[in-house]
Formats: structure tokens, C-alpha cells, sequence
């Protein structure tokens, strides 16, 4: 997710990342990731379903645009093939919980 920042408008972005606690069957682990005008400010741990929230907190240094990432972690993807066979409810669904900016 990519949002436009006002310039000088914002400081910190803060937030909590973490798996969608409906989905408790994921299979997969992810990585979070807060990027500020394509340079990468935050990362998460690996997180799997099983983990709590992380808290984020971000000095944005008078970005412009503020990216909001999450990738699955390779390791511990399914296959096309799986994906095939199995239902959605096997991925891991990831939460941006109360994500807001400061100025």
C-alpha cells in the first residue's frame, strides 16, 4: 500500500503488524515492512500466526511516500501447487492494526 505524504505534514508513523487472528490456520510466516521514499525504515521479525502484534514506530524524515509492505517469507510458503489444493485459509492474513500518523 503506497499513500502520498504531505510534505512536512508527518513525522512518525506508528502502528501494530501482526496475523489475522480469524485465520487460525495459516501455514506461512511474513515479514512486515514500512518503507519511506523507497528506502526501507522498518522491518518486522518473521511472524507466524501463533505470534502476538508488533509494535512499529517510524521517524518518517519528511518523506513524501510511505509504503506499508508485507511479503510471505519463502521458507515457509506454499507452493503454487499447494495453494492449488489447499484453501486461503492455509495463508497467513496480515493486519496494519490502527496504523496513524504524527505531525
Amino acid at each position: 500500500i503506497e499513500y502520498f505524504l504531505i510534505p512536512d505534514a508527518y513525522r512518525l508513523f506508528q502502528a501494530r503488524v501482526g496475523a489475522n487472528p480469524l485465520f487460525t490456520e495459516g501455514i506461512c510466516d511474513a515479514i512486515f515492512r514500512v518503507l519511506a521514499d523507497g528506502r526501507e525504515l522498518w522491518r518486522s521479525p518473521q511472524l507466524s500466526r501463533r505470534d502476538p502484534p508488533v509494535e512499529v514506530a517510524v521517524e518518517l524524515g519528511g518523506a513524501r511516500w510511505l509504503t506499508l509492505a508485507m511479503a510471505y517469507v519463502p521458507e515457509t510458503n506454499p507452493t503454487h501447487e499447494d495453494f492449488r489444493r489447499l484453501h486461503t485459509r492455509y495463508a497467513l492474513h496480515g493486519v496494519w492494526v490502527e496504523p496513524h500518523l504524527t505531525g
